[in-house]
């Protein structure tokens, strides 16, 4: 009698994830590889058999390590910048229009308060640094929702014996334990490049795209224990299948806590491949634990922006491929040169530096001299011992290429210009001009990395958005800063977050271009100050509180508007007598010296008195300012000019007819 044999289904999880899993292993492999061949040259691990550990010497400082961190240091941006602006579609009308513009500012509360929350900043190293390392840093977002227990601290009651007989109830601290919510918000995970797998031919992970991602999967690793709360909370099934083989595992991968410290990161824990693939026409995932056990079936795509949920990003992007070019991959070479050449001339140095003496072989016994200053040595003939001189200008040769070598690593990573003292260039550093050119040059290359590495956070800003409006089902309170820079609450209701919406970050330049464009602001609003009068007698005044917002606005402060009084707030007896009575003099804002009119008055809000005329001043009468003063030392002067606004500004109001002092 025949028996019939299963034939596995191309619609079956464990089938469809396997294949396409060992089909993409060449691939993956090569560049599993290549990452941790870059992680080792970032730890400045010598290998074996490399040339430079063929030397006495074994000299290997990690060069790579100091570059790398210089670059992730210039990329990671504590507080992430960012402006939310509205995306209308094709056909929307002008009112739903104007209430995406309405609702910006709750969609930016609303991302400010999840970055916290979630602690975005301490995510951006890792992020950036396996792009460094491996040229593909990657990013998964998604939305948490869990359950527990949470414990408080409340008041009870318990009872005791009344000395006159029964009980009574005395209220105190006890602890209560509820089932709750502990997390229900949105957040994001640094991924391990080695543990995500993408479609080899793939040019984007959009599979909606030309040459998107046909799937792509992503190999996570959870405890027995993790796995049977995923299953108490309904998410997977099947968890009890997995005890058996509960140290499924394979040493594939190696890193410094395997290396140095001889640690197994997978003990204990299964493997469960998180499979997302482009199937019917749509995204679809499923769930198989130890290539063997359908933890969770097919399924739609779970998150309303329907493409996966991971975010690729790299500094030196390349075309049609979804790995990029790694800073570590432009240096590695470059750093065992120099530990080649470091270590040979360390060899040369330490020849050098023990006498070696040569002996003729018709000498007895050559023990018999004795080697301290001032000995001396009985032989018939002076060339029959005579010291060894090695030609000690090499090492001066090998200094001059590590020189070079040094200067090679800052020219190609652009990270520190000058920090050892050495560059390859053609252009002369030993002037203000040269050292300028190379400087802006780094910047400049520096800035480009930092853009594009950056376009990743605001590729998952924008997927953590619709997240928040997908899963935020009620009245959400998040914490703002108020007016004054105070803390203050607000609450953002579902309906005020929905729509679409594009996120830009505002990326903070380097240190030297900051102090250039802060230098240039300031000099612009001293600028702005001495033209001002002239605009102010031409009837064209220039809006000073525009200036001064861009001015602050270029040092980086935050709610600009928050530094001036408010538009009615008027100023107190005590300082209307320091602007116009017997006080020293001083300038308003300043711009405005301390002979003012009703028109200069009018500008800090002061209100005339009764008779039409500003507040008169406490000080002696001191006659009209002539409409020709320069200064007090020069009150006649014919033609006398001054660069002085204030003095310009008293010689426009004098002519206006300005009032006695």
């Amino acid at each position: 009698m025949a028996v019939a044999l299963a034939v596995p289904s191309e619609t079956d999880e464990v089938t469809v994830v396997l294949k396409h899993y060992e089909e993409a292993q060449k691939s993956h492999g090569a560049f599993v590889r290549h990452y941790e061949a870059g992680e080792r040259a970032y730890r400045g691990v010598l290998a074996v058999n490399s040339d430079a550990a063929k030397w006495r010497h074994k000299y290997h400082p990690p060069y790579a390590f100091n570059l790398l961190e210089t670059i992730v240091g210039n990329q990671v941006e504590p507080g992430l910048p960012m402006d939310v602006k509205p995306a209308p579609k094709i056909g929307m009308n002008s009112q739903d229009a104007q209430d995406l513009l309405d609702q910006v500012q709750s969609v930016q509360d609303l991302l400010r308060h999840e970055y916290e929350v979630d602690d975005m900043d301490l995510k951006q190293r890792p992020f950036y640094l396996t792009a460094a390392i491996g040229g593909r840093g990657v990013l998964k977002s998604y939305w948490n929702y869990t359950k527990g227990a949470i414990s408080r601290q409340g008041v009870g009651y318990r009872e005791i014996e009344h000395p006159m007989g029964g009980t009574i109830q005395v209220p105190s601290l006890t602890e209560i334990t509820d089932e709750g919510i502990l997390h229900d918000r949105s957040t994001c995970e640094v991924v391990d490049p080695r543990d995500f797998i993408v479609h080899e031919s793939a040019r984007t992970l959009d599979p909606f795209a030309p040459g998107g991602a046909q799937y792509v999967i992503h190999r996570c690793w959870y405890s027995f224990e993790q796995l049977k709360m995923l299953e108490r909370s309904g998410f997977v099934s099947n968890v009890d299948e997995l005890k058996e083989s509960r140290d499924f595992q394979q040493n594939e991968y190696s890193d410094r806590s395997a290396e140095v410290f001889q640690i197994n990161k997978r003990k204990d824990l299964i493997e469960v491949l998180e499979f997302w693939g482009f199937r019917d026409g749509m995204v679809q995932r499923c769930y198989v634990g130890n290539r063997k056990v359908v933890l969770r079936g097919w399924e739609k795509n779970p998150f309303w922006h329907g493409s996966y949920p991971f975010i690729c990003a790299s500094s030196m992007p390349q075309p049609f491929t979804t790995i990029g070019m790694s800073d570590i991959e432009l240096i590695a070479e470059l750093q065992e040169m120099l530990w080649e050449i470091a270590n040979q001339r360390f060899d040369n140095t330490e020849l050098i530096n023990n006498a070696i003496y040569l002996f003729r072989s018709d000498i007895e016994d050559p023990d018999a001299f004795e080697f301290y200053p001032g000995a001396r040595w009985l032989v018939e003939d002076p060339s029959q011992v005579q010291p060894l001189t090695p030609p000690y200008q090499l090492i001066e040769a090998t200094l001059q290429t590590e020189s070079l070598l040094k200067g090679d690593l800052q020219n190609i990573t652009q990270a520190m210009p000058f920090a050892s003292g050495t560059d390859s260039a053609t252009v002369d550093q030993k002037t203000a001009t040269g050292a300028t050119i190379v400087m802006n040059a780094a910047q400049q290359a520096l800035a480009s990395k930092k853009f594009h590495v950056q376009q990743g956070l605001r590729d998952e800003a924008d997927m953590r958005i619709k997240n928040c409006q997908q899963f935020i089902s009620d009245w959400r309170l998040v914490a703002i800063t108020g007016p004054k820079g105070q803390k203050a609450f607000r609450q953002v209701s579902p309906l005020q977050i929905q729509g679409d919406f594009l996120v830009e970050l505002r990326l903070v330049g380097e240190s030297q271009l900051r102090q250039e464009r802060r230098a240039e602001a300031s000099t612009v609003l001293q600028q702005m100050q001495g033209v001002f009068p002239q605009s102010y007698a031409s009837g064209t005044p220039i809006d000073m509180q525009q200036v001064i917002l861009w001015w602050m606005r270029q040092w980086g402060l935050e709610d600009e508007s928050n530094a001036f009084f408010e538009p009615k707030q008027q100023p107190d007896p005590a300082m209307m007598q320091l602007l116009f009575g017997n006080a020293p003099k001083v300038s308003l804002r300043g711009m405005l010296g301390p002979g003012q009119t009703s028109e200069a008055g009018g500008m800090v809000g002061l209100q005339p008195d009764q008779g039409g005329g500003m507040p008169q001043p406490g000080g002696p009468n001191l006659g009209v300012t002539s409409s020709q003063a320069v200064d007090t030392t020069q009150p006649s002067s014919a033609l006398g000019m001054s660069s002085n606004p204030a003095i310009n500004m008293q010689r426009i109001l004098a002519s206006r007819g300005g009032f006695q002092r």
